[in-house]
């Protein structure tokens, strides 16, 4: 890495597209933030390769955007890549994730942090050797801003006295069991105990439970598979698209789509499904 004379970026550092106008950018990671960014910059760039080492991101990309594999070695101003092609972007913007770090936090109450997995939380909230300290927003993946605003609405609850916290040793039970539900039994990384998957349902519904105040309304769960389906098919424009949640709360409407094959003002109503 040391050798590259182009630009290395973090994504970050990524603000607007008009930055990289008429460069060559390869975006490292295909994770949320880098398919996001290879979208972005779509009307901008010369040419955006995506370079991952996972399933294609998208039935059809832009022909600007060319999926790769990851990289191999930079020297000079060229990336090598797994498969032996030498490509020389003017940039690399990597979207390879963050590592979690507290400097704020005292010695004596920061958590363990063992290959990007947090340890010892109780709900993935409540630090289960200083029970009076809480986390929001520390998973990687769904729905994740309304998924924090549940988060901090069960610490505020917990705090307020609405429910009685669990000894440290049921918390310390139920985290044992998450662990092997997430990590042991798919036989992934440890990393992966803060990506919920198909579990961030179940998960929202205990902590509404628990706090005692509403749930996220039916239709966003609708909307969110219904926006990750839409994201496969347009990959560059997806989030141009306008939706509201119906007065029901259980369905939503598409006011806009960019995709004339979709059928306009579509209501889905999971009280059906």
């Amino acid at each position: 890495m040391e050798t590259y004379i182009g630009r290395l970026l973090h994504s970050h550092s990524y603000r607007t597209p008009s930055a990289f106008r008429d460069q060559t950018v390869l975006v490292l990671g295909a994770g949320p933030s880098g398919k996001d960014i290879a979208a972005d910059l779509v009307p901008e760039a010369k040419k955006v390769y995506l370079s991952h080492n996972n399933d294609p991101v998208a039935y059809e990309t832009p022909e600007i955007v060319e999926e790769v594999p990851g990289i191999r070695q930079l020297h000079g101003s060229f990336a090598e890549l797994l498969d032996g092609r030498r490509v020389e972007p003017d940039v690399i913007l990597m979207a390879t994730g963050y590592r979690y770090s507290f400097p704020f936090l005292s010695k004596k109450c920061h958590p363990v942090v063992r290959k990007e997995h947090i340890e010892h939380l109780h709900k993935f909230i409540v630090d289960i050797q200083h029970p009076s300290l809480y986390f929001i927003g520390l998973n990687k993946d769904g729905l994740s801003f309304p998924q924090y605003h549940l988060q901090a609405e069960y610490a505020a609850a917990c705090i307020a006295g609405v429910f009685k916290q669990k000894s440290r040793e049921e918390m310390l039970n139920e985290y044992d069991a998450m662990y092997k539900k997430l990590v042991t039994d798919k036989k992934r990384e440890a990393m992966f105990y803060h990506c919920l998957d198909l579990y961030q349902w179940d998960y929202h519904e205990q902590l509404s439970t628990e706090s005692r105040v509403p749930n996220l309304d039916q239709g966003l769960e609708k909307l969110y598979w219904h926006v990750v389906d839409r994201r496969e098919f347009s990959f560059s424009d997806f989030k141009t698209a306008v939706y509201r949640i119906n007065d029901d709360k259980t369905s939503f409407k598409s006011l806009y789509e960019p995709d004339e094959n979709v059928e306009q003002q579509k209501t889905l109503d999971l009280s059906k499904q």
